[in-house]
């Protein structure tokens, strides 16, 4: 008998945090959070700053794609943004489609604890999900990640996902980001 899995989406995770000085790194956050203007995309209570740049944290996201030989990683570009969860605030599910993007990320700055799941849906659509199958094989429709302060996610961009709402007293703060290749 052969035993396969087909469609697998690839999801990569790493606690990159000791590589970042997160204290640094929230204080330049909120600096320009200060100096822009927030805009609202997927964003419901929270905001969002676009723009983002930070050397450090882009070097740890280059370091976390997937080395292809064939692929001059040299050549990818990181476009970021901020998003400052207060409580009660959350992220509608979306997607990142673009012929260009080749991942899209999110590395948690502060992550306190109840501050809302990163949730992940199954790319096979929604009649799938009441398949008989799919418990069968110990499979569910959405998977969901528990933020972690250091911790650096990457996706690729039409995987939908959604960030649950903030059930804490405090700001959960996440950079997210697109990598695409001109």
């Amino acid at each position: 008998m052969i035993y396969q899995d087909f469609f697998p989406t690839p999801v990569i995770a790493e606690q990159v945090g000791h590589r970042i000085d997160n204290d640094r790194l929230r204080e330049k956050v909120l600096n320009h959070a200060q100096h822009s203007e927030s805009v609202y995309f997927s964003n419901v209570g929270g905001e969002q700053y676009h723009n983002f740049r930070d050397r450090p944290l882009f070097d740890a996201i280059g370091k976390a794609i997937p080395q292809r030989e064939d692929v001059n990683q040299d050549i990818f570009n990181i476009y970021a943004w901020i998003n400052i969860n207060t409580p009660g605030a959350y992220n509608k599910r979306h997607h990142h489609i673009d012929r260009h993007i080749i991942f899209s990320g999110t590395y948690y700055v502060v992550a306190p604890e109840n501050s809302g799941d990163l949730k992940f849906y199954d790319p096979r659509g929604s009649m799938i999900a009441e398949d008989a199958a799919l418990g069968y094989f110990y499979q569910q429709p959405t998977e969901s990640i528990k933020p972690e302060a250091g911790m650096l996610w990457l996706f690729p961009s039409w995987l939908e996902h959604e960030v649950t709402p903030n059930n804490s007293t405090e700001t959960r703060i996440s950079i997210s980001f697109n990598i695409s290749i001109p």
